[in-house]
């Protein structure tokens, strides 16, 4: 069964709502710029800036490099939600193809411009694009974008990925026939057989001049220029010099009128603009995203003074994937609006067929319900490596009830939800992760606990409890269930939730969180249909 996204809807931490849609423009398409360089440099340990500049701001600016922030080392400008992690890490790269499969990007480029391959990490990407694949997800298809040194590490990547070993051919970008290769613009004269190999994209630097074939990955002048119809969408820009030690570059709050907006900058009014800049124009049919996994740079001496080449901090950075704390998921959940915007997605108008479920009467009365909602993989996994330094460990169970299916019903006085999993359920032990069906009235707001107005499941089987705004309960109720083996059915009456006048509810269903009090790690830990901070739509 192919594995449907447009039922998805959500609200960030700001209180801006992502709305299902019916269709969208197929021929619209966006990328996003991958890296996959994390753990793939030699380095041993891990230097933080973020947390340098909390903690020994003096040691950062040393240009001596001294132990705690050595010069020429790599550092995060921050952490990323799943840790310091090596790219290489399937765990963490299960997690990537699930959030961008569910935001609608259609293809990831490999950063390989500084003419580094990294191929275990490719492969590692590309064997596990195949399996999401098999198993009916749409996934982003993958290519490579070069620059230092283009040709020769265009013939790498032939060598390595294409040419007898023909690796995982369902998942290359092949949107014209051919795979998909970002390279200068002298292959095509330096070696003629990789040019009519691959369909070839030109690379375009944002400090070279303008090319109507390029595809650029960022822009320094605003708004950008449309190379044939692509346009570039960066989270920030370092406009002013590709090192950060020099003022006026574009962090995440600027908002290309003269204003930093350094205290609200998790806005993403940099990216917003960016954004507008392709949805407000009918000539642009594809963006380029500025990018998901970067987070960090090298430690450089610049002439007597510290400075970061890409990235140096929060504000100053361009990474999309989520970190711990700080900007959290915002930027991910800006990213997927925009994509519906961009490709003119029509609301949803997709009602469902009204039908009693009487719970006592056996699983047979489901059959024929047609509102099925499927996790993109059935397979329970868990996590147990280390941070790049093989000293951090970091270990997610895997979920104690694997969600592998679940359906709902309604009439005019009932919700009814059918939720299976792999194995039979377990009992609750008054568990406040077990099991919850989380679930408010119409269309997203804030309300309640991260836009959540109830849940059930939590205190005990059966409880229904009101939340506030930090997750703990203001009202109780209990609803009727049944438990057998490897199903759950649950009733939830449509007046105490307020959906008795409403055109629908969103909800999500969740198994074994860490922390269920922390809106974050439904991305990390348990079994949760759908992640974070994103529901399924229901419409009566």
């Amino acid at each position: 069964m192919e594995k449907n996204f447009n039922a998805l809807c959500g609200i960030d931490e700001f209180g801006r709502t992502i709305m299902p849609y019916d269709s969208i423009d197929e021929k619209k398409k966006v990328g996003i710029f991958y890296f996959c360089w994390l753990g793939q440099l030699g380095d041993k340990e891990i230097y933080d800036i973020e947390k340098l500049l909390k903690k020994d701001p003096e040691s950062l600016w040393d240009v001596k490099g001294p132990d705690e922030s050595p010069a020429w080392g790599f550092h995060y400008w921050g952490e990323p939600l799943y840790g310091y992690y090596n790219s290489e890490e399937r765990f963490v790269i299960r997690k990537h193809i699930e959030l961008l499969s569910a935001a609608g990007i259609d293809y990831i480029l490999f950063d390989n411009t500084n003419a580094q391959i990294y191929p275990q990490v490719i492969l590692n990407i590309m064997e596990e694009l195949e399996r999401y694949q098999k198993e009916g997800v749409k996934v982003p298809k993958v290519a490579c974008y070069t620059n230092s040194g283009s040709v020769q590490t265009v013939q790498i990547i032939w060598e390595i990925f294409y040419k007898e070993k023909n690796l995982h051919p369902d998942v290359w970008y092949s949107p014209n026939g051919k795979p998909v290769i970002v390279a200068t613009s002298d292959l095509e004269t330096e070696d003629p057989k990789m040019y009519e190999f691959f369909d070839v994209w030109v690379s375009q630097w944002p400090n070279e001049k303008f090319s109507e074939k390029g595809l650029p990955w960022m822009e320094w002048t605003y708004p950008q220029p449309i190379h044939k119809g692509v346009v570039s969408v960066s989270v920030a820009q370092h406009a002013k010099g590709i090192f950060y030690t020099q003022k006026g570059n574009w962090g995440r709050g600027y908002d290309h009128e003269g204003n930093d907006n350094h205290d609200t900058f998790r806005l993403g009014q940099n990216f917003q603009k960016q954004w507008d800049t392709a949805i407000n124009n009918e000539d642009v049919n594809e963006v380029f995203v500025t990018g998901w996994n970067e987070w960090g740079a090298q430690k450089l001496n610049l002439m007597g003074e510290t400075g970061f080449c890409d990235c140096f901090s929060e504000e100053y950075s361009r990474d999309v994937e989520m970190m711990r704390g700080g900007y959290g998921d915002a930027f991910y959940m800006q990213m997927i609006n925009n994509i519906r915007k961009f490709k003119k997605a029509t609301p949803f108008t997709q009602s469902a067929k009204m039908k009693e479920i009487n719970i006592s009467e056996g699983l047979a009365q489901w059959d024929d319900v047609k509102n099925i909602y499927l996790p993109q993989t059935s397979d329970n996994y868990s996590r147990d490596s280390f941070a790049y330094d093989n000293k951090i460990h970091y270990h997610t169970d895997p979920a104690e009830n694997n969600i592998t299916e679940v359906r709902v019903s309604h009439d005019k006085n009932n919700i009814y939800f059918l939720i299976k999993t792999e194995n039979d359920i377990t009992e609750s032990r008054m568990r406040p992760g077990w099991m919850n069906v989380f679930i408010s009235a119409g269309t997203p707001k804030k309300q309640g606990w991260e836009g959540y107005k109830f849940v059930a499941n939590r205190r005990c089987a059966g409880s229904l409890d009101e939340l506030n705004c930090a997750g703990f309960t203001v009202s109780y109720a209990k609803t009727d269930y049944i438990i057998e083996k490897n199903t759950m059915q649950l009733v939830i009456p449509r007046d105490i939730i307020g959906a008795d006048a409403t055109e629908g509810f969103y909800f999500k269903v969740a198994d074994s969180v860490k922390d269920p009090f922390d809106i974050s790690e439904y991305y990390v830990s348990g079994s949760v249909l759908p992640a974070g901070r994103l529901s399924w739509y229901y419409k009566f």
